[in-house]
Protein backbone atom coordinates (compact mmCIF):
# COMPACT_ATOMS: atom_id res chain seq x y z
CA UNK A 1 0.00 0.00 0.00
CA UNK A 2 1.28 3.45 -0.93
CA UNK A 3 0.82 5.47 2.23
CA UNK A 4 0.97 8.75 0.33
CA UNK A 5 -2.15 7.83 -1.64
CA UNK A 6 -4.02 7.49 1.66
CA UNK A 7 -2.89 10.59 3.56
CA UNK A 8 -2.50 13.12 0.74
CA UNK A 9 -6.21 13.04 -0.22
CA UNK A 10 -6.88 13.82 3.44
CA UNK A 11 -4.48 16.77 3.20
CA UNK A 12 -6.24 18.06 0.08
CA UNK A 13 -9.66 17.79 1.72
CA UNK A 14 -8.40 19.67 4.78
CA UNK A 15 -6.88 22.33 2.51
CA UNK A 16 -10.25 22.80 0.81
CA UNK A 17 -11.90 23.01 4.23
CA UNK A 18 -9.39 25.65 5.33
CA UNK A 19 -10.00 27.64 2.14
CA UNK A 20 -13.76 27.41 2.63
CA UNK A 21 -13.42 28.67 6.20
CA UNK A 22 -11.13 31.51 5.09
CA UNK A 23 -13.42 32.59 2.26
CA UNK A 24 -16.42 32.36 4.57
CA UNK A 25 -14.63 34.63 7.03
CA UNK A 26 -13.86 37.10 4.25
CA UNK A 27 -17.47 37.17 3.06
CA UNK A 28 -18.69 37.57 6.64
CA UNK A 29 -16.45 40.58 7.21
CA UNK A 30 -17.60 42.03 3.90
CA UNK A 31 -21.25 41.76 4.88
CA UNK A 32 -22.01 39.31 2.07
CA UNK A 33 -23.15 36.55 4.43
CA UNK A 34 -24.44 36.58 7.98
CA UNK A 35 -23.83 32.94 8.88
CA UNK A 36 -20.24 31.71 8.36
CA UNK A 37 -19.31 28.20 7.28
CA UNK A 38 -18.57 26.13 10.43
CA UNK A 39 -18.29 29.17 12.68
CA UNK A 40 -16.36 27.28 15.37
CA UNK A 41 -13.44 26.90 12.94
CA UNK A 42 -13.09 30.63 12.21
CA UNK A 43 -10.52 31.23 15.00
CA UNK A 44 -8.50 28.21 13.80
CA UNK A 45 -8.28 28.93 10.08
CA UNK A 46 -4.48 29.29 10.19
CA UNK A 47 -3.99 26.19 12.32
CA UNK A 48 -6.27 24.25 9.99
CA UNK A 49 -4.11 25.14 7.00
CA UNK A 50 -0.81 24.41 8.73
CA UNK A 51 -1.69 21.40 10.90
CA UNK A 52 -4.27 19.96 8.51
CA UNK A 53 -2.70 20.51 5.10
CA UNK A 54 0.93 21.66 5.10
CA UNK A 55 2.09 19.37 7.90
CA UNK A 56 0.71 16.29 6.12
CA UNK A 57 2.04 17.37 2.72
CA UNK A 58 5.58 18.20 3.84
CA UNK A 59 5.86 15.30 6.27
CA UNK A 60 4.76 12.82 3.59
CA UNK A 61 7.28 14.26 1.14
CA UNK A 62 10.10 13.60 3.61
CA UNK A 63 8.71 10.17 4.46
CA UNK A 64 8.97 9.16 0.80
CA UNK A 65 12.60 10.30 0.74
CA UNK A 66 13.32 8.22 3.85
CA UNK A 67 12.18 4.96 2.23
CA UNK A 68 15.57 4.63 0.55
CA UNK A 69 17.27 4.24 3.95
CA UNK A 70 17.15 1.34 6.45
CA UNK A 71 15.33 3.22 9.18
CA UNK A 72 13.28 1.82 12.05
CA UNK A 73 9.84 0.62 10.87
CA UNK A 74 8.23 3.23 13.13
CA UNK A 75 8.72 5.77 10.33
CA UNK A 76 5.77 4.19 8.49
CA UNK A 77 3.45 5.43 11.22
CA UNK A 78 4.54 9.04 10.87
CA UNK A 79 2.24 10.17 8.01
CA UNK A 80 -0.75 8.51 9.70
CA UNK A 81 0.03 10.13 13.06
CA UNK A 82 0.31 13.58 11.48
CA UNK A 83 -2.94 13.14 9.54
CA UNK A 84 -4.80 11.65 12.53
CA UNK A 85 -3.57 14.44 14.79
CA UNK A 86 -4.89 17.07 12.41
CA UNK A 87 -8.26 15.38 12.02
CA UNK A 88 -8.75 14.93 15.78
CA UNK A 89 -7.78 18.56 16.42
CA UNK A 90 -10.34 19.76 13.87
CA UNK A 91 -12.99 17.53 15.40
CA UNK A 92 -12.21 19.06 18.78
CA UNK A 93 -12.51 22.61 17.44
CA UNK A 94 -15.81 21.88 15.67
CA UNK A 95 -17.33 20.07 18.65
CA UNK A 96 -15.73 22.44 21.17
CA UNK A 97 -14.38 19.46 23.12
CA UNK A 98 -11.01 20.35 24.68
CA UNK A 99 -9.78 16.75 25.28
CA UNK A 100 -10.00 16.12 21.52
CA UNK A 101 -7.93 19.23 20.79
CA UNK A 102 -5.38 18.14 23.38
CA UNK A 103 -5.30 14.56 22.11
CA UNK A 104 -4.95 15.65 18.50
CA UNK A 105 -2.03 17.92 19.42
CA UNK A 106 -0.30 15.10 21.30
CA UNK A 107 -0.68 12.73 18.33
CA UNK A 108 0.57 15.41 15.92
CA UNK A 109 3.59 16.06 18.13
CA UNK A 110 4.31 12.32 18.29
CA UNK A 111 4.29 12.22 14.50
CA UNK A 112 6.70 15.11 14.29
CA UNK A 113 9.08 13.61 16.81
CA UNK A 114 9.39 10.72 14.34
CA UNK A 115 9.73 13.33 11.58
CA UNK A 116 12.70 14.87 13.40
CA UNK A 117 14.22 11.38 13.74
CA UNK A 118 13.88 10.94 9.96
CA UNK A 119 15.32 14.36 9.15
CA UNK A 120 18.30 14.12 11.49
CA UNK A 121 19.06 10.56 10.38
CA UNK A 122 19.05 11.53 6.71
CA UNK A 123 21.19 14.55 7.54
CA UNK A 124 23.82 12.33 9.18
CA UNK A 125 23.99 10.18 6.05
CA UNK A 126 24.04 13.10 3.64
CA UNK A 127 27.09 14.85 2.23
CA UNK A 128 25.11 18.08 2.65
CA UNK A 129 23.51 17.99 6.12
CA UNK A 130 22.81 21.72 6.23
CA UNK A 131 19.33 21.66 4.57
CA UNK A 132 18.15 19.12 7.13
CA UNK A 133 19.10 21.46 9.97
CA UNK A 134 16.63 23.98 8.53
CA UNK A 135 13.96 21.28 8.38
CA UNK A 136 14.66 20.15 11.94
CA UNK A 137 14.29 23.73 13.16
CA UNK A 138 11.03 23.91 11.18
CA UNK A 139 9.74 20.80 12.95
CA UNK A 140 10.61 22.27 16.35
CA UNK A 141 8.68 25.39 15.34
CA UNK A 142 5.63 23.28 14.47
CA UNK A 143 5.80 21.33 17.74
CA UNK A 144 6.04 24.62 19.65
CA UNK A 145 3.08 26.06 17.72
CA UNK A 146 1.07 22.90 18.36
CA UNK A 147 1.62 23.21 22.12
CA UNK A 148 0.77 26.92 22.14
CA UNK A 149 -2.26 26.27 19.92
CA UNK A 150 -3.88 23.99 22.49
CA UNK A 151 -5.00 27.08 24.42
CA UNK A 152 -4.58 29.91 21.88
CA UNK A 153 -5.79 31.07 18.47
CA UNK A 154 -3.54 32.90 15.97
CA UNK A 155 -6.32 35.41 15.19
CA UNK A 156 -4.95 38.86 15.98
CA UNK A 157 -1.85 37.27 17.52
CA UNK A 158 1.08 38.19 15.28
CA UNK A 159 3.84 36.31 17.18
CA UNK A 160 1.81 33.09 17.28
CA UNK A 161 0.89 33.46 13.60
CA UNK A 162 4.55 33.78 12.67
CA UNK A 163 5.49 30.84 14.90
CA UNK A 164 2.82 28.82 13.11
CA UNK A 165 4.15 29.83 9.69
CA UNK A 166 7.70 29.05 10.81
CA UNK A 167 7.23 25.38 9.92
CA UNK A 168 6.43 25.77 6.19
CA UNK A 169 8.74 28.77 5.73
CA UNK A 170 11.78 27.10 7.31
CA UNK A 171 11.05 23.83 5.52
CA UNK A 172 10.88 25.59 2.16
CA UNK A 173 14.09 27.50 2.85
CA UNK A 174 15.77 24.19 3.68
CA UNK A 175 14.47 22.68 0.44
CA UNK A 176 15.77 25.63 -1.54
CA UNK A 177 19.22 25.13 0.01
CA UNK A 178 19.00 21.42 -0.82
CA UNK A 179 17.77 21.80 -4.41
CA UNK A 180 20.07 24.65 -5.48
CA UNK A 181 23.40 23.43 -4.12
CA UNK A 182 24.51 22.27 -7.58
CA UNK A 183 23.25 25.11 -9.74
CA UNK A 184 23.83 27.91 -7.20
CA UNK A 185 26.76 26.87 -4.94
CA UNK A 186 26.84 30.28 -3.27
CA UNK A 187 23.57 29.38 -1.52
CA UNK A 188 25.33 26.78 0.65
CA UNK A 189 27.90 29.25 1.99
CA UNK A 190 25.17 31.79 2.76
CA UNK A 191 22.99 29.12 4.33
CA UNK A 192 25.64 28.24 6.94
CA UNK A 193 25.10 31.64 8.49
CA UNK A 194 21.38 31.62 7.79
CA UNK A 195 20.62 28.65 10.01
CA UNK A 196 22.10 30.39 13.06
CA UNK A 197 20.28 33.62 12.26
CA UNK A 198 16.99 31.75 11.93
CA UNK A 199 17.62 29.82 15.15
CA UNK A 200 17.93 33.14 17.00
CA UNK A 201 14.83 34.44 15.19
CA UNK A 202 12.89 31.33 16.24
CA UNK A 203 13.94 31.82 19.87
CA UNK A 204 12.78 35.45 19.75
CA UNK A 205 9.38 34.67 18.25
CA UNK A 206 8.83 31.84 20.72
CA UNK A 207 9.65 34.13 23.65
CA UNK A 208 7.30 36.78 22.27
CA UNK A 209 4.53 34.19 21.81
CA UNK A 210 4.86 32.89 25.36
CA UNK A 211 5.41 36.30 26.97
CA UNK A 212 3.60 38.87 24.81
CA UNK A 213 4.08 41.70 27.28
CA UNK A 214 7.90 41.44 27.23
CA UNK A 215 9.55 44.06 24.99
CA UNK A 216 7.14 43.51 22.11
CA UNK A 217 8.44 46.10 19.66
CA UNK A 218 12.22 45.49 20.11
CA UNK A 219 11.85 41.71 19.95
CA UNK A 220 9.52 41.74 16.94
CA UNK A 221 11.61 44.30 15.10
CA UNK A 222 14.73 42.21 15.67
CA UNK A 223 12.88 39.11 14.47
CA UNK A 224 11.73 40.81 11.25
CA UNK A 225 15.22 42.16 10.53
CA UNK A 226 16.75 38.72 11.09
CA UNK A 227 14.25 37.22 8.65
CA UNK A 228 15.13 39.94 6.15
CA UNK A 229 18.85 39.27 6.66
CA UNK A 230 18.28 35.69 5.49
CA UNK A 231 15.77 36.42 2.72
CA UNK A 232 17.84 39.02 0.83
CA UNK A 233 21.02 36.89 0.36
CA UNK A 234 18.96 33.80 -0.46
CA UNK A 235 16.92 35.58 -3.14
CA UNK A 236 20.09 37.19 -4.50
CA UNK A 237 21.83 33.81 -4.63
CA UNK A 238 18.94 32.36 -6.65
CA UNK A 239 18.80 35.22 -9.16
CA UNK A 240 20.34 33.09 -11.92
CA UNK A 241 17.66 30.47 -11.49
CA UNK A 242 15.06 33.18 -12.02
CA UNK A 243 16.52 34.17 -15.40
CA UNK A 244 17.58 30.86 -16.95
CA UNK A 245 15.27 29.70 -19.72
CA UNK A 246 16.92 26.85 -21.59
CA UNK A 247 14.17 24.36 -20.74
CA UNK A 248 10.49 24.55 -19.97
CA UNK A 249 11.12 23.35 -16.43
CA UNK A 250 13.76 26.06 -15.87
CA UNK A 251 11.42 28.79 -17.09
CA UNK A 252 8.61 27.36 -14.97
CA UNK A 253 10.82 27.35 -11.87
CA UNK A 254 12.20 30.83 -12.53
CA UNK A 255 8.80 32.52 -12.76
CA UNK A 256 7.57 30.77 -9.62
CA UNK A 257 10.69 31.76 -7.67
CA UNK A 258 10.25 35.41 -8.68
CA UNK A 259 6.63 35.37 -7.56
CA UNK A 260 7.44 33.59 -4.30
CA UNK A 261 10.24 35.93 -3.29
CA UNK A 262 8.15 38.94 -4.32
CA UNK A 263 5.41 37.83 -1.90
CA UNK A 264 8.02 37.08 0.77
CA UNK A 265 9.41 40.61 0.65
CA UNK A 266 5.92 42.12 0.53
CA UNK A 267 5.05 40.16 3.67
CA UNK A 268 8.23 41.29 5.41
CA UNK A 269 7.52 44.92 4.50
CA UNK A 270 4.01 44.60 5.95
CA UNK A 271 5.50 43.10 9.13
CA UNK A 272 7.91 46.03 9.44
CA UNK A 273 5.04 48.49 9.10
CA UNK A 274 3.07 46.60 11.77
CA UNK A 275 5.97 46.61 14.21
CA UNK A 276 6.84 50.27 13.66
CA UNK A 277 3.38 51.85 13.28
CA UNK A 278 1.15 49.39 15.11
CA UNK A 279 -0.98 46.41 14.16
CA UNK A 280 -4.23 46.72 12.22
CA UNK A 281 -6.49 43.98 10.93
CA UNK A 282 -5.76 44.89 7.30
CA UNK A 283 -1.97 44.89 7.77
CA UNK A 284 -2.08 41.65 9.75
CA UNK A 285 -4.12 40.07 6.98
CA UNK A 286 -1.76 41.36 4.28
CA UNK A 287 1.35 40.12 6.09
CA UNK A 288 0.08 36.64 6.93
CA UNK A 289 -1.46 35.92 3.53
CA UNK A 290 1.51 37.31 1.62
CA UNK A 291 3.63 34.73 3.43
CA UNK A 292 1.12 31.87 3.73
CA UNK A 293 -0.46 31.94 0.28
CA UNK A 294 1.92 34.10 -1.74
CA UNK A 295 5.32 32.76 -0.69
CA UNK A 296 4.45 29.27 0.55
CA UNK A 297 1.82 28.61 -2.13
CA UNK A 298 4.08 29.75 -4.97
CA UNK A 299 6.95 27.62 -3.65
CA UNK A 300 4.70 24.55 -3.42
CA UNK A 301 3.76 25.06 -7.08
CA UNK A 302 7.45 25.57 -7.93
CA UNK A 303 8.43 22.28 -6.26
CA UNK A 304 5.43 20.32 -7.61
CA UNK A 305 7.28 18.99 -10.71
CA UNK A 306 9.92 17.55 -8.36
CA UNK A 307 7.61 16.22 -5.64
CA UNK A 308 4.64 14.87 -7.59
CA UNK A 309 6.48 12.24 -9.70
CA UNK A 310 7.59 10.53 -6.48
CA UNK A 311 4.12 10.76 -4.96
CA UNK A 312 2.14 9.63 -8.01
CA UNK A 313 4.70 7.21 -9.39
CA UNK A 314 4.34 8.74 -12.87
CA UNK A 315 6.86 10.64 -14.99
CA UNK A 316 6.46 14.35 -15.50
CA UNK A 317 5.31 15.51 -18.93
CA UNK A 318 7.35 18.69 -18.99
CA UNK A 319 5.69 20.14 -22.09
CA UNK A 320 2.36 20.34 -20.31
CA UNK A 321 3.58 22.50 -17.47
CA UNK A 322 2.30 26.04 -17.61
CA UNK A 323 2.06 29.10 -15.42
CA UNK A 324 -1.69 29.50 -15.25
CA UNK A 325 -2.03 28.04 -11.73
CA UNK A 326 0.58 30.55 -10.52
CA UNK A 327 -1.22 33.49 -12.12
CA UNK A 328 -4.53 32.38 -10.62
CA UNK A 329 -2.99 31.87 -7.18
CA UNK A 330 -1.28 35.27 -7.37
CA UNK A 331 -4.45 37.00 -8.54
CA UNK A 332 -6.56 35.25 -5.92
CA UNK A 333 -4.14 36.19 -3.16
CA UNK A 334 -4.02 39.77 -4.40
CA UNK A 335 -7.80 39.96 -3.97
CA UNK A 336 -7.45 38.27 -0.59
CA UNK A 337 -4.82 40.71 0.62
CA UNK A 338 -6.61 43.87 -0.53
CA UNK A 339 -10.21 42.74 0.02
CA UNK A 340 -10.19 43.20 3.80
CA UNK A 341 -9.43 46.89 3.44
CA UNK A 342 -11.88 47.18 0.56
CA UNK A 343 -14.64 45.37 2.44
CA UNK A 344 -14.16 47.52 5.51
CA UNK A 345 -14.30 50.72 3.47
CA UNK A 346 -17.41 49.62 1.59
CA UNK A 347 -19.22 47.74 4.35
CA UNK A 348 -22.06 50.22 4.23
CA UNK A 349 -22.45 49.70 0.48
CA UNK A 350 -23.74 46.16 0.09
CA UNK A 351 -23.27 45.89 -3.64
CA UNK A 352 -19.63 47.00 -3.54
CA UNK A 353 -18.86 44.63 -0.69
CA UNK A 354 -20.53 41.77 -2.54
CA UNK A 355 -18.48 42.44 -5.65
CA UNK A 356 -15.21 42.40 -3.73
CA UNK A 357 -16.09 39.26 -1.81
CA UNK A 358 -17.38 37.47 -4.92
CA UNK A 359 -14.20 38.30 -6.84
CA UNK A 360 -12.01 36.84 -4.11
CA UNK A 361 -14.19 33.73 -3.87
CA UNK A 362 -14.34 33.13 -7.61
CA UNK A 363 -10.64 33.69 -8.17
CA UNK A 364 -9.59 31.33 -5.37
CA UNK A 365 -12.08 28.70 -6.56
CA UNK A 366 -10.78 28.88 -10.12
CA UNK A 367 -7.22 28.62 -8.81
CA UNK A 368 -8.00 25.35 -6.99
CA UNK A 369 -9.80 23.84 -9.96
CA UNK A 370 -7.14 24.80 -12.47
CA UNK A 371 -4.32 23.48 -10.30
CA UNK A 372 -6.19 20.16 -10.23
CA UNK A 373 -6.51 20.20 -14.02
CA UNK A 374 -2.84 21.08 -14.56
CA UNK A 375 -1.67 18.21 -12.33
CA UNK A 376 -3.78 15.82 -14.38
CA UNK A 377 -2.49 17.29 -17.64
CA UNK A 378 1.16 17.14 -16.60
CA UNK A 379 1.13 13.56 -15.33
CA UNK A 380 -1.49 11.77 -17.42
CA UNK A 381 -1.30 11.73 -21.20
CA UNK A 382 -4.90 10.70 -21.78
CA UNK A 383 -7.54 13.47 -21.93
CA UNK A 384 -8.80 14.35 -18.49
CA UNK A 385 -11.78 16.23 -17.13
CA UNK A 386 -11.02 19.91 -16.58
CA UNK A 387 -13.24 21.19 -13.77
CA UNK A 388 -12.64 24.83 -14.66
CA UNK A 389 -14.80 24.39 -17.76
CA UNK A 390 -17.82 23.88 -15.57
CA UNK A 391 -17.73 27.36 -14.11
Amino acid sequence: MKIQLVVLPIAILLMLLALAVGISKLLLMGGVITQPFISLLLPNHGQLMVFGFLSILLATERYLGALAFPFHPIIHSMPFLVAAGGIIQITGWVSNIFPLVLGGSVILIAGFIIYIYIITSIGKRSAQPLPFKYMSLAAVSLISASIVGIWNSPVGNLPFSMLLLGFPILTILGERVELTRFVAPSISSLARYGIWILAVAFALILIQTLFPAVAYRPLMLTWVLLLLAVAIPLAWGERRLMTRGEKILHRYLGVHLMAAYGWLFLGIIALLVIVVNGQTVALMDAATHSLAIGFIGSMILAHAPIILPAILGRPLIEERLNRLPLWLLTTGNFFRVVSERTCRRNRSEESDSFGSGRSAYATNRCCICDCYAQVNSAFFRQPSFNPIKTH
